[in-house]
C-alpha cells in the first residue's frame, strides 16, 4: 500500500511500459482530523495495518 508520497514512480513506470493496472483510492470520513491533530506521518501509521488486511 502506497501512502501519499510513494505511488507516483511505480505508477509512472507501469504506464511507460504499457502495463494494465488498477488503482483504488479511498476517502475515510473524519480522517482529516487525525492528520490535522497528529500530523500526516501519524495518519500514515494509523492506516498501515489496514492496507495489508
Amino acid at each position: 500500500m502506497y501512502n501519499r508520497n510513494g505511488g507516483e514512480k511505480p505508477i509512472a513506470k507501469l504506464m511507460r511500459k504499457g502495463h494494465h493496472f488498477a488503482l483504488a483510492l479511498i476517502d475515510l470520513n473524519g480522517f482529516k482530523a487525525v492528520n490535522d491533530i497528529f500530523g500526516h506521518d501519524a495518519g500514515d501509521e494509523v492506516l498501515l495495518p489496514y492496507g495489508f488486511a
